[in-house]
């Protein structure tokens, strides 16, 4: 599609080469070294023939000292070339050691410090004053945010490519700490909360979703593994997945390939929004996690959203209008800063980026049907 063929078999080739000259030069060092050792080994053997053979004719050593000498000299060359052979093994084991190392020994830049005894969350999410910028001396990707859920509540953001949503959404499962003001769960600072319960007590469905090379079922089962097969058919229901699931011949045991290659985008959309269901846990986060599917399953799927967490927390990330017009209030960023905040028709009647955005959609909609 880009006509890129020619840079990358070029990288490729770079890359190929590079490799080739480092075997090369291996091969080339053991071919020296190879025919050098037996070429040492034959020479020792010549010699203590030679010199040996003399030493015995003139009376010096023994016949029988002289054999078992030779006999000796032929038990060290083995173990002579096996201790060689353990040193470059040996030389290598340490530098493949230290790559593993320099991975394992990294810290994590996010880690719990002094948290409080927490083992579950109600819900409740508030942003004080939030601002967060990637580096130091980089730009403010968010400015000034202030938020508050109540738990139960649906929450949807809205806002232009780049206007910080998924950001946002980042800072809540606590990818990245704030650089000014505070996030709160339930009350509390959210550095005060383990990262496993914060993270345990999340439900996410990133805009792209991960599928194992694995069956379905073990997929979906991934966030609940002790699930039972009724809880998972009850959440491929409500992400309007089972239908699709129950046409494949193996049906749930059927395998998706690495990130799911065997699936539409759709259907690896609601399989990531049932594994999510199917966690019921007291917050869930959907990153654009309808953008794939048509309106009509969109609208079921919003529909059992709505009977399944009516009093659980829920976050919404869309472009579409229709995604979010249900929810009890709606958040649109603009440039990382809360430029509109309330409920669809209070949006609606303050005639600004969000009425802008729902005209557009509108007269889309039009034309498509037209």
């Amino acid at each position: 599609e880009f006509v890129q063929e020619p840079m990358q078999a070029k990288a490729f080739q770079l890359v190929n080469e590079n490799n080739y000259r480092k075997n090369l030069n291996v091969v080339k060092l053991m071919a020296t070294f190879g025919p050098f050792l037996e070429f040492v080994i034959g020479i020792s053997y010549v010699i203590t023939l030679v010199y040996g053979g003399y030493l015995t004719l003139h009376g010096s050593i023994t016949l029988g000292r002289f054999v078992a000498f030779t006999q000796y000299l032929g038990m060290l060359v083995w173990p002579m070339i096996a201790f060689g052979d353990a040193i470059t093994s040996l030389a290598q084991g340490r530098a493949a050691l230290s790559r593993i190392r320099h991975i394992f020994d990294q810290e994590a830049e996010i880690k719990d410090e002094d948290v409080d005894d927490v083992k579950e969350l109600k819900g409740g999410i508030e942003l004080k004053d939030v601002t967060f910028a990637y580096s130091n001396d980089g730009p403010e990707v968010l400015s000034d945010i202030q938020l508050k859920i109540e738990p139960g509540q649906t929450l949807a953001i809205l806002g232009r490519t780049g206007a910080g949503k998924t950001t946002l959404v980042n800072l809540l499962l606590r990818l990245y700490d704030v650089s000014k003001g505070k996030i709160l769960f339930d009350g509390r600072d959210i550095k005060k909360i383990p990262l496993s319960i914060l993270r345990e007590q999340i439900a996410y469905v990133p805009q792209d979703n991960f599928l194992f090379s694995d069956t379905l079922k073990k997929n979906i089962k991934f966030g609940k593994q002790d699930a039972s097969d009724e809880e998972m058919i009850d959440a491929c229901i409500a992400a309007s997945i089972h239908d699709n699931i129950m046409e494949f011949p193996m049906k749930y045991e059927t395998m998706v390939g690495e990130r799911g290659v065997t699936l539409s985008g759709g259907q690896k959309q609601r399989s990531s929004i049932a594994r999510a269901l199917l966690k019921k846990a007291p917050i869930l986060i959907l990153d654009d996690a309808l953008s794939a599917v048509d309106t009509d399953t969109e609208g079921q799927i919003l529909g059992h959203l709505k009977q399944m967490r009516s009093n659980l927390t829920t976050i919404m990330i869309a472009h579409r209008i229709s995604t979010v017009q249900n929810a009890d209030y709606i958040v649109v960023l603009d440039e990382g800063k809360v430029v509109e905040y309330g409920t669809h028709d209070e949006l609606m009647k303050a005639n600004g980026i969000f009425k802008s955005m729902y005209d557009k959609q509108q007269l889309e909609k039009e034309l498509q049907e037209a």
